[in-house]
Parts: C-alpha cells; sequence; structure tokens
C-alpha cells in the first residue's frame, strides 16, 4: 500500500518523531479504553460503544497528524542516487535507507550474515511504516522465518530462499549485508515476473508431485556490483 504522506527529515528528528509518535499512541490507547468502559454504561452492546469511541477519535488523530507535518521543515527530493560505494557514517547510511524506503511502495528484504547490523537496518527502516505495521516488523534470529506478505523482512543468509521474495506483488527492494558491504538492489520487473511464473510453477509441480520440476530463471538476486538507491 501507499503511505499517506512522505516527510523528508534527517536520523534526528525521524527519531523525535518516533518517540512523540509512541507517546501519543499509548495515551490514546489509555483514552479508548477509558471512553469505551465509560460508554458501556450508555449503550446496550460494546460494539455500538466502539463505534461511538472510533468515530470521535478521527478528528483526534487528523489534529495530531498535522501537528507532525507542521513541525518539520520539508526539503526537495533529491534525485536517484546510483552508487558502488556508500557513506562510511551511519547516520548518513541510515538516513539513505530510510529515504529509500520512503520512496517506494514495494517489499523490503534484508539478507546477510550479520544479523546485528541486519537488525538495525531493520530497525531503521520500520520507522518509514505505519504504526499498525511497525508493530508487526520483528528482528531477526537463527530461526526466524519471516511470513513473506510482510511489507518489511528480515532474514539470515542461512534462511533466505527465493520464494520470500516472489511471493509479493512487486518487485522488492534487497539490501545486502555482508560483511560490512552493504549494497541495495531493486529488482528489474522482467527478471521479477520470471521468477515469480517460475515459483508458482514450482508450487503447482509439488502440488500435482510431479518429478520433474521446471527450469529455474537465471537469478537477479546476487549482491555483486553497484547499489540502487
Amino acid at each position: 500500500g501507499k503511505y499517506a504522506f512522505v516527510v523528508y527529515m534527517n536520523i534526528t528528528h525521524v527519531s523525535r518523531f518516533l518517540e512523540v509518535s509512541n507517546l501519543m499512541e499509548a495515551r490514546f490507547g489509555d483514552y479508548v479504553q477509558k471512553m469505551r468502559v465509560s460508554l458501556c454504561h450508555f449503550f446496550a452492546d460494546t460494539r455500538t460503544a466502539v463505534k461511538k469511541v472510533e468515530v470521535e477519535m478521527v478528528p483526534i488523530f487528523d489534529h495530531v497528524e498535522k501537528i507532525y507535518c507542521s513541525s518539520y521543515s520539508p526539503t526537495t527530493e533529491r534525485p536517484t542516487l546510483l552508487a558502488d560505494t556508500y557513506p562510511t557514517s551511519p547516520i548518513a547510511w541510515q538516513a539513505m535507507i530510510l529515504t529509500a524506503q520512503l520512496k517506494n511502495t514495494g517489499a523490503t528484504i534484508v539478507v546477510g550474515k550479520e544479523l546485528d547490523v541486519i537488525n538495525s537496518v531493520v530497525s531503521t527502516l520500520s520507522l518509514a511504516l505505519p504504526s499498525r505495521l511497525r508493530k508487526s516488523v520483528g528482528f531477526a534470529t537463527e530461526e526466524t522465518q519471516y511470513s513473506p506478505d510482510l511489507p518489511l523482512q528480515g532474514v539470515p543468509q542461512s534462511a533466505f530462499e527465493e520464494e520470500y521474495v516472489v511471493e509479493s506483488m512487486v518487485p522488492p527492494i534487497i539490501i545486502y549485508v555482508d560483511h560490512g558491504i552493504r549494497a541495495i538492489k531493486i529488482m528489474k520487473q522482467t527478471d521479477f515476473d520470471a521468477l515469480r511464473k517460475w515459483f508458482f510453477h514450482l508450487k503447482l509441480n509439488k502440488m500435482l508431485k510431479n518429478t520433474a520440476p521446471p527450469e529455474a530463471p537465471a537469478s537477479s538476486l546476487s549482491a555483486s556490483g553497484g547499489g540502487v538507491v
């Protein structure tokens, strides 16, 4: 899905934005719970009471969103960056990744052997997600396998398979984090279509218990070469 609005800001502003957002969400949660208890005394059923709460909460959230948007001065969008090297500063790197994520609506997958770094990138990327999706974003462990329909995924290299990619409806953004090498790659639409077609043929063969699987297309998931932001 598309984001309701995009705000370009540095990582300090993003951290402050998230802190305030979480605080406001917690207070709103308490407020809703209190209203629900109160309204149950006036309405025959809980469903009616909750419906009333939802209606009254809409203008409150709209007001808070306007405050967020007005708190940061807008900046001009930078052009697409093509590069073989990346900033050594973690702050600059995270800001670049975050901007790239905000500008795209496709799935994002983080792969690599350094789980701590991967988790850090996943955490940074999750700042760009709406709160309802941010809560569903987890951290990778050696045993973890993530559902392919998540907008954001963090998987260890050992668990990464092409099926995590092709069940997405759009070409994914793949971020490689291996031995300090960081690269971003957006799969070409033609490669994505071929890989998706092959994968579903493979699933169909498994269902029909065919012994001869279809020939796999040439993979475009290699991390060699430069990156794309």
